[in-house]
C-alpha cells in the first residue's frame, strides 16, 4: 500500500470519527472529560471530546459482568454490586482514559479504560466483579 493510500485511509477514518460525534487522537487516546451514569459494571455514559455536550455509551472492553435484567435474582443483584464499584471507582478518579477506541456492534464506544493509569476491567476482575470477555455472554445463575 502506497503513502498516498494510507494518508487517504487516515483522512476518512478521521472524517468519520468526526461526524460519528467522536474523534480520536492520532495514538487513540481520549481523556474523559466527565462521567454521565453508569449503567452496569462494564457500560457508563461519559463526556468525551470534541463534542462534551452529549454523553457517549462506552463498553469496557476485555471484560463481562453481570446483567441489571439478569436472569435470575443473584445476577441482578451482582449487577448492582458491580454497578456501585464502578460508580464509586470512576467517581474518585483523578484522569480515566479510553485506550485502543473502536466501536462495537451496538455502536457504543468501546475501549480499554483506565483509570488512574489502571485497567477497569482488570480492576473487576480481580475483585470478582466481572469474568474475563471470551467473546459471549457468560451465565451468571448458580
Amino acid at each position: 500500500m502506497g503513502v498516498k493510500t494510507v494518508q487517504i485511509k487516515k483522512i476518512i477514518l478521521i472524517t468519520s470519527l468526526l461526524f460519528s460525534g467522536l474523534a480520536f487522537s492520532a495514538s487513540n487516546d481520549v481523556v474523559v472529560t466527565g462521567i454521565h451514569s453508569v449503567y452496569d459494571g462494564d457500560t457508563f455514559r461519559a463526556f468525551l471530546p470534541p463534542h462534551n455536550k452529549e454523553s457517549q455509551r462506552v463498553r469496557l472492553r476485555g471484560v463481562d459482568t453481570p446483567e441489571i435484567k439478569g436472569q435470575c435474582k443473584s445476577e441482578s443483584d451482582n449487577a448492582i454490586r458491580a454497578r456501585d464499584f464502578v460508580r464509586l471507582y470512576l467517581s474518585r478518579a483523578k484522569l480515566i482514559e479510553l485506550k485502543s477506541v473502536g466501536r462495537d456492534k451496538y455502536k457504543r464506544v468501546l475501549a480499554d479504560v483506565h483509570v488512574d493509569g489502571v485497567n477497569l476491567a482488570q480492576v473487576l476482575i480481580n475483585n470478582k466483579l466481572g469474568r474475563k470477555w471470551r467473546g459471549r455472554r457468560e451465565n451468571w445463575c448458580d
